[in-house]
Order: structure tokens, then C-alpha cells, then sequence
């Protein structure tokens, strides 16, 4: 095991570490017992998602504001929310409630009121499915383009304040 450990520190030094994560993983699964191994693929993961960080200002008052940034199908990135705003709606609502119209201008169902939210944007300009990301976490896009983000609420709002967003980990500055 330890030639498989010097090959992935090979790769590291290469810059390379989802090579060096990929030969770990071979050899966790022929010795499932061994914590050490584990242990480098946790170490590397934590690497890998405080690198490339970006900070992002995010106006709540308008829709999708372009994040800057790539993100790419598979490679996990993190998100780390600071701030607050006020949520301000006014307008009639029918007994059915505020509906999803358009995944462009509304509120989006499955996504808490208010809760910050990103969208990828493929390479053909269309729109993948939005997903909550509310206080930050860690995040495995399911597919490659550009992390556009917004808070969740319907057209018309009068939002104000800012929201600041350091993102990290598999992103390009794009």
C-alpha cells in the first residue's frame, strides 16, 4: 500500500488530486479496513473545496445575477452565505397560493420563500433545475456551466440588502 500511497502523492505534486483521490479509492476498495486511506481521501476532498475561492455579491433585488463562475457536472464546490435583507411582497394571491410559472421570474416550489438559490446555465443557454442553497453547504452539480444565483421569491418583490457568497472548491472563473 505504500507504493499506492506515493503514486497518489505523486499526483498531487502533478497537480492532479481527483487522480490521487481515484488510486485511494482503488485501494480502499481492496483493503476496506484501512483508515489511513480513508482518511487521505477526506484530507484531499477538504483540500479541494477551500480551493479557487470566490466571493460574490449577490443583489437580492434583481433575478439570476451570473455568480462568475464554471461550475463542472460531478466536481463538488462549496458555498458559504453571510448577510441578510428584507423580503418585501405586496399583491393579491388567489386561495391556490403563489404559483410556479417560470423558472426565470418566480418563486420555485420545493425551495423555501426567501432561501438563496442557484441555477447552472448549460453551454446552450437553457436553464437546469434550481436548487436551495440557503445558509452554504456543499454541492455536486449534475451538470457543467455557469452558477447563476437568486433568492427565492416572486416576481414584483421589493427586496432589499446584500448577500455575500464565497464559493470554493470545483469552480472556474468563467
Amino acid at each position: 500500500m505504500k507504493e499506492t500511497g506515493d503514486l497518489a502523492d505523486e499526483y498531487l505534486d502533478a497537480g492532479h488530486p481527483d487522480k490521487a483521490i481515484a488510486v485511494l479509492q482503488r485501494a480502499s476498495s481492496i483493503n476496506p479496513d484501512d483508515a489511513s486511506i480513508k482518511q487521505k481521501i477526506s484530507q484531499i476532498q477538504q483540500q479541494n473545496l477551500t480551493a479557487n475561492e470566490v466571493l460574490v455579491d449577490v443583489n437580492v433585488a434583481s433575478g439570476w445575477d451570473a455568480a462568475g463562475v464554471l461550475v463542472v457536472e460531478g466536481k463538488p464546490f462549496r458555498a458559504i452565505v453571510e448577510g441578510s435583507y428584507r423580503l418585501e411582497m405586496s399583491g393579491s394571491v388567489t386561495s391556490a397560493g403563489l404559483m410556479e410559472k417560470d423558472v426565470i421570474t418566480d418563486l420555485i416550489g420545493g425551495i423555501p420563500t426567501g432561501a438563496l438559490m442557484g441555477i447552472v446555465v448549460k453551454g446552450d443557454n437553457k436553464p437546469g433545475k434550481p436548487f436551495a442553497i440557503g445558509l452554504g453547504g456543499d454541492f455536486t452539480p449534475r451538470e457543467s456551466g455557469k452558477l447563476m444565483l437568486r433568492i427565492n421569491a416572486p416576481a414584483g418583490h421589493r427586496s432589499t440588502g446584500k448577500l455575500k457568497v464565497t464559493l470554493s472548491g470545483g469552480i472556474n472563473a468563467g
